[in-house]
């Protein structure tokens, strides 16, 4: 048996709160898992860490805070929870919000029919506009 993650974080502060299940995770070795294969960034690089969720999230919102003209803010594979971040600050903030390009279009509107993240309405605009 094989478990492949693709790529995944183990974080002690994520964003959306829902910690880790590494004890349901070590189950795995119990169960016979061979082998485990993930994507892992520098993991090759002795003392680097990864940088904590809550950390960019506290500098965005400082960002939003005091910015009084357009943000742009560049996701690469954009997990739901910095789609969401990224909703509830230009709520908080009266902004509005446009997703550039399939994927960003694409992954929002995945997480939202899933329900991670809640648009609310009149936020969501054409890149455009």
């Amino acid at each position: 048996m094989v478990i492949h993650t693709g790529d995944f974080k183990v974080d002690p502060t994520p964003t959306d709160n829902k910690l880790f299940d590494l004890h349901g995770f070590a189950e795995y070795g119990k169960e016979g898992v061979l082998a485990l294969l993930q994507d892992s960034t520098n993991v090759e690089r002795n003392g680097l860490h990864a940088q904590r969720a809550r950390s960019p999230a506290q500098v965005r919102r400082s960002v939003f805070a005091r910015t009084e003209r357009r943000l742009f803010i560049p996701v690469s594979r954009p997990p739901s929870t910095r789609i969401k971040l990224a909703v509830e600050l230009a709520h908080e903030h009266g902004r509005k919000i446009a997703f550039i390009g399939r994927s960003m279009n694409s992954s929002a509107e995945i997480a939202e029919d899933l329900g991670y993240v809640e648009i609310p309405e009149g936020l969501l605009i054409h890149p455009g506009e």
